[in-house]
């Protein structure tokens, strides 16, 4: 269906906004951008993926943040992060989609709390690299439960800093940064620059709402 009317992944405020033509035109960006211009089948399971996560989640924390950014202060700090640790302890691995690589949606939540699925399960055993990602994501989050900063200077504040080893800067306008957590930990910065711009584009081009005009 996806493959046969690319506009169905239109977004209804955009949907509605557009002509026909206008429709089709979209459509054929959406199918480039994700897609390469190719069609869609199993093989490019991974773009659908990320096409409807960006529109049902990614792109409104990026509009969310941009906004928090701006008025945001030293005491309400923004940290963001990108989870791709992926292991068999991901609810991609237990539902059994192998086809499918890297970490899915609410994932890094299986390393902070026992995941009541993997509880009682026969097989699967904790591995050191798995072991390691629980202590850093416990680390992160209760250094910045009890300091406010998820990587402090203050190694009496949070002893798992010198595990963590890095130092995670907060969002500031026109600087969003944001840690990657896979194997290893790096800070980067615009997250998914190209998906964002484009649909901010399409989203300000379209409505003409100021929501989308940023600082």
């Amino acid at each position: 269906m996806i493959d046969d009317d690319m506009t169905c992944t239109i977004p209804d405020p955009l949907y509605r906004k557009l002509s026909p033509e206008k429709r089709v035109e979209l459509a054929g960006k959406i199918r480039h951008l994700y897609f390469k211009g190719a069609h869609v089948t199993e093989e490019t399971a991974g773009s659908v993926i990320d096409l409807f996560g960006d529109l049902q989640l990614t792109h409104g924390i990026h509009v969310t943040s941009k906004w928090f950014a701006h008025y945001s202060s030293a005491n309400n700090p923004l940290y963001i992060y990108f989870f791709t640790f992926a292991s068999k302890f991901g609810l991609s691995f237990f539902f059994s989609t192998k086809n499918l690589k890297g970490a899915g949606h609410g994932e890094e939540l299986s390393y902070v709390f026992r995941h009541h699925l993997f509880k009682n399960h026969p097989t699967l055993k904790q591995t050191a690299r798995e072991q390691a990602m629980r202590e850093t994501m416990v680390g992160l989050l209760s250094n910045f439960i009890k300091s406010g900063n998820p990587t402090p200077h203050n190694a009496t504040v949070a002893a798992d800093t010198q595990k963590v080893n890095i130092s995670w800067p907060a969002v500031h306008p026109g600087r969003m940064n944001y840690l990657e957590i896979g194997d290893e930990l790096s800070v980067k910065k615009d997250f998914l620059k190209e998906r964002m711009n484009f649909w901010d584009r399409v989203y300000r081009d379209t409505l003409g709402t100021p929501l989308y005009d940023f600082f």
